[in-house]
């Protein structure tokens, strides 16, 4: 990882998302915002919640987590537009 200029490279703790995990975040929060979040509203979604600033940072479990947030928001949203038409 080579950071910022004149910054040391971070290293990560943990294992890092598989190739899937980032995916499937970026395709949940994009049926949650109906196409509508960017990258920046995921970041502080995700920020606010305690899983960081960032995706790309994440390790795997956390990535499993955010998953699993993301995919129970998005059932909540579909069974409230079912419910409502």
């Amino acid at each position: 990882m080579a950071g910022w200029p004149g910054m040391p490279a971070l290293r990560r703790c943990g294992s890092r998302p598989s190739e899937a995990q980032l995916p499937k975040i970026e395709g949940l929060w994009d049926e949650f915002t109906d196409g509508t979040g960017t990258e920046t509203s995921l970041r502080r979604w995700m920020d606010k919640r305690g899983y960081g600033a960032s995706p790309t940072w994440l390790d795997a479990d956390t990535a499993r987590k955010v998953i699993g947030a993301l995919t129970n928001m998005v059932s909540r949203k579909l069974e409230k537009e079912a419910r409502h038409g």
